[in-house]
């Protein structure tokens, strides 16, 4: 079976996307080459939650994200959103979904009021 894929960015740009998008991946073991093919749309991603595995954390995706990006980097625990400024490898079987964005653990917490989430800074 042959299926076709197209960088993200190429996505938005071809779907003249300029929203801000909420995106939600799981691309099993491609999160290096999901957010190399996202960097020049990464303004327009205001909140991405991506399943994060256990090889492109130890080959330091999650510094990446906080350091080279500046993102904020949170990792999701249940209904615990954990602000974490660098990889500490945390493992909680079964979540594996981080979420990246520029809100700060305040802002998010401003923002996730009388929601399911808490966030921990």
């Amino acid at each position: 079976m042959t299926v076709e894929s197209i960088r993200f960015e190429d996505w938005v740009f071809q779907n003249n996307i300029d929203k801000k998008l909420i995106v939600k991946v799981d691309v099993e073991n491609a999160e290096w080459q999901f957010i190399k093919g996202s960097l020049k749309v990464l303004d327009k991603i205001e909140f991405l939650v991506m399943e994060v595995l256990g090889p492109a954390r130890q080959e330091g995706f999650i510094n990446y994200m906080i350091s080279d990006l500046a993102l904020q980097s949170y990792y999701i625990n249940e209904n615990k959103i954990e602000h974490v400024l660098q990889e500490d490898m945390r493992y909680t079987p079964g979540e594996y979904n981080w979420l990246f964005c520029r809100y700060t653990p305040e802002a998010l917490k401003e923002k996730l009021t009388n929601r399911l989430f808490t966030v921990i800074a």
